[in-house]
């Protein structure tokens, strides 16, 4: 028995090893890293888990002819089809090249033939629009009669609303103040017992002075849509490195009250109430021209019956070019290239002859302004440069900051 015991404890070893292998389905050791989404962490080929298997041949589109296409060429339909087969969802394809002019492009576990043919298969979208920035947008959709009310308030540390100004106060020769004044007439008063108060919120727990603004039902969807639109401008403009020319969209408030007061938000400064329909938003002291750091000022400035109109000021619009439309069928060429003068990369664009014209009115009429030309491939944004000077020839460059001989090619 003792002979054969070191076998059996290596035997041991090998099994429970085994064991932690196939319940580990992730493994990363040094340099070496085991994935999680199949047995083992194996990627399985279409020998083992079928899929599609396609060949394409590069041929010239009007003559249908076969030709030889550059490298550069042959990497960036690489990558086209790559982006455009990854967000389809059909899984990561493998493309490789064989010879010149032909891709082989492996789908595996994709069992639709068609599918991947017809997504593989769609030409590729080149479209330029005409960008423009800060494009102001009245608010009509929110009406004097989607405001119930604007007052002057705090929020504490929980959000909750904490009003200490402007609370209207009771007609005396109402039926409701009368009511409680005869109700308040027969309290009295029981031995060792006080009216009850509400305790005051410790200063330090309240926020600056705000203008809350209280929305009807559908008042407030309509603003909860202009507020939700203001943080995704903020967040894209966060997300593009500082690479994006377009400031975050911004809420222009316009108050009518007992001084006419205009200023700007963003989205960081508007808040709102929990799940009610009421809004907080911050109110810059230099926008009534005075130290307005207290409840009781804003509230003055606001008055008894005070108006609001709202205005957006979208980060930009893209627009269809006036002119015509104009996408990658009016290109003759687009190649990499670097700067004579400075050495920079950059993209050279050709025009054909139509491309050229609507091109030309466009860079004559945005040249030396902030509007753009905004390059979608695939509904993908590639860039947004302005226009220096009006390009007629046909033929122009782009340059960008973030730019890189890979990023151009």
């Amino acid at each position: 028995m003792r002979r054969y015991a070191r076998t059996l404890i290596l035997i041991a070893v090998l099994v429970t090893l085994a064991a932690l292998a196939l319940s580990f389905q992730k493994i990363s050791i040094g340099n070496f890293e085991r994935r999680d989404d199949t047995l083992l962490g194996l990627s399985l080929g279409l020998d083992l888990q079928g899929g599609s298997h396609l060949v394409y041949r590069t041929i010239d589109a009007e003559t249908g002819e076969p030709i030889t296409p550059s490298n550069d060429q042959m990497d960036g339909l690489k990558r086209t089809i790559e982006t455009r087969v990854n967000a389809s969802g059909l899984g990561e394809p493998i493309i490789q090249t064989l010879g010149d002019d032909r891709l082989l492009i492996q789908l595996p576990g994709v069992d639709d033939p068609d599918r991947a043919k017809s997504l593989i298969g769609e030409t590729a979208t080149l479209v330029f629009k005409h960008r423009k920035l800060d494009v102001e947008r009245s608010l009509d959709e929110i009406s004097d009669g989607d405001i119930v009310s604007i007052i002057a308030g705090r929020l504490t540390e929980d959000g909750e609303l904490v009003v200490t100004a402007g609370e209207p106060e009771a007609d005396p020769d109402s039926e409701a103040s009368q009511e409680e004044e005869q109700e308040g007439t027969e309290v009295q008063e029981t031995e060792g017992e006080t009216p009850a108060e509400d305790e005051p919120v410790p200063e330090g727990l309240l926020g600056p002075p705000r203008m809350i603004v209280e929305f009807t039902e559908q008042g407030a969807v309509e603003f909860t849509a202009v507020a939700d639109r203001l943080l995704e401008s903020l967040i894209r403009a966060a997300s593009s490195g500082g690479t994006s020319s377009a400031v975050p969209s911004r809420l222009e408030v316009a108050v009518d009250g007992e001084q006419s007061l205009l200023f700007e938000l963003t989205a960081l400064s508007i808040a709102r109430i929990g799940t009610t329909t009421s809004y907080a938003f911050a109110f810059p002291s230099e926008a009534a021209g005075l130290e307005v750091t207290d409840v009781e000022s804003i509230q003055a400035l606001l008055g008894d019956s005070p108006t609001i109109h709202f205005t957006e000021i979208q980060d930009f619009v893209d627009e269809d070019i006036s002119e015509g439309t104009l996408t990658g069928e009016d290109l003759a060429r687009a190649y990499p290239g670097t700067h004579s003068g400075s050495g920079v990369p950059i993209v050279n664009i050709e025009f054909k002859s139509r491309g050229a014209r609507i091109f030309g009115e466009l860079t004559s009429k945005i040249a030396g302004t902030t509007d753009q030309i905004a390059i979608f491939l695939d509904d993908d944004e590639l860039i947004s440069p302005t226009v220096e000077t009006a390009i007629t020839s046909g033929a122009a460059i782009v340059q960008g900051r973030d730019f890189t001989l890979e990023r151009v090619r």
